[in-house]
C-alpha cells in the first residue's frame, strides 16, 4: 500500500506545547507548518479545504483529540501534523463541544490513490488511539520525538 505513519512522521511536523486561540487558529497554524515544510503548495489553499471537510461532520474523536484532515490539490506529499497544545481549545464531536490538547492533521492529494492511503492512515492512528496509555503519552510528550515514540 502507500505510506505508514512512521514513514512520514517528521519531527518538524509536530510541535510540543503549541499554543492556539481557538480552533481555527490551531488549523491555521498547522497549515503554515505544512507549507513551511515544503508539503502543501499554499497554506491558505490547503485550511480552505481542511475547513470544507470540517463543516461535513465533527473531527474531535473524544478523549481531548482531533483528527482533521484535508484532500486537496494543494498538497505535495502525504503529512501528518501533530499539535500537543499548552491549553484545550473547543472543538466540535458528536456530543456537541469538546476540550481538545491533541491535534493530528492529516494532508493527503485529492487523487484515488491518495483517499486510500489516507484511509489506511487514519485506521492506523485511530487502532493506536484506542489505548488510555497511547493518550496518555501523548499528553505527556516533552519533545516532538517523544510523540514520533508514542505513534509509531
Amino acid at each position: 500500500m502507500g505510506a505508514a505513519l512512521k514513514e512520514i512522521l517528521r519531527e518538524e511536523n509536530i510541535s510540543v506545547g503549541a499554543r492556539a486561540r481557538d480552533k481555527r487558529d490551531v488549523l491555521r497554524q498547522m497549515c503554515v507548518v505544512l507549507e513551511e515544510n515544503g508539503l502543501v503548495r499554499s497554506a491558505e489553499a490547503f485550511y480552505a479545504d481542511v475547513l470544507l471537510r470540517e463543516k461535513l461532520g465533527p473531527t474531535c474523536i473524544g478523549d481531548g483529540v482531533a483528527i482533521p484532515h484535508g484532500k486537496s490539490a494543494a498538497v505535495k506529499r502525504p503529512a501528518v501534523v501533530v499539535f500537543q497544545l499548552d491549553a484545550p481549545v473547543l472543538w466540535e464531536s458528536i456530543e456537541g463541544k469538546e476540550e481538545v490538547t491533541v491535534v493530528i492533521l492529516f494532508c493527503v492529494s485529492d487523487d484515488d490513490m491518495a483517499a486510500r492511503e489516507h484511509l489506511h492512515l487514519l485506521a492506523e492512528v485511530a487502532r493506536k488511539l484506542a489505548y488510555k496509555e497511547t493518550l496518555d503519552a501523548l499528553r505527556c510528550a516533552e519533545t516532538p520525538g517523544d510523540v514520533i515514540g508514542v505513534l509509531s
